[in-house]
């Protein structure tokens, strides 16, 4: 909230996704959790395992039934049953954009924040992939995985996480993405 509001930013806007990561001293077990405001978002799966990917965000797209749900309860804004737009956006939650929050229409910079999740069995393979909505416009959680999976084969560490991060990017494309597209791939092990 800090952060928007030293932004001064009028008429522009961003969304953030962020992840921290420790190793609980206790029982030695990798724990994450994440917070993100728009419509970037995480996921979490391993590698040679896209089937189990899921999501660790809240998706904060104006489609949302619980962003919907925030806009009439908050702030009396009612959509039609088809808006997928919010005076031109398609999110109910960023970073800037002042002149829409001072309107008073319900956009709002208040992030998601996960509960923290107790990462697999330490073997190397699980993966975060944290991403703007040019990749997840076009890719659900398990079909990123499952790029991110063929395209790191035989790799590990830090080729394992870039080949992942590029082929995702190139997916996207491929897919006549019409968003920027950020992908940061992250494997979760030390």
């Amino acid at each position: 909230m800090e952060t928007d509001a030293v932004l001064k930013c009028e008429y522009e806007g961003c969304t953030a996704t962020v992840m921290l990561t420790w190793r609980c001293p206790a029982n030695g077990k990798l724990f994450a959790q994440t917070a993100n405001v728009g419509d970037s978002s995480c996921a979490l799966g391993k590698i040679g395992a896209a089937a189990n990917a899921r999501w660790v965000t809240t998706e904060h797209k104006v489609s949302s039934e619980a962003e919907r749900a925030r806009l009439e309860k908050d702030h009396g804004v009612k959509l039609p049953a088809n808006a997928r737009r919010l005076h031109g956006l398609a999110l109910a939650r960023a970073l800037g954009d002042a002149f829409l929050k001072r309107e008073g229409v319900g956009l709002i910079a208040t992030p998601s924040v996960s509960a923290p999740i107790e990462i697999g069995g330490g073997d190397g393979g699980d993966v975060a992939i944290l991403a703007s909505d040019g990749l997840w416009d076009v890719c659900d959680a398990v079909g990123a995985m499952d790029v991110a999976s063929r395209a790191s084969a035989g790799s590990g560490g830090v080729a394992l996480t870039s080949k992942a991060a590029d082929e995702l990017v190139k997916h996207a494309r491929g897919k006549r993405s019409r968003d920027d597209c950020v992908v940061l791939a992250v494997r979760l092990a030390w």
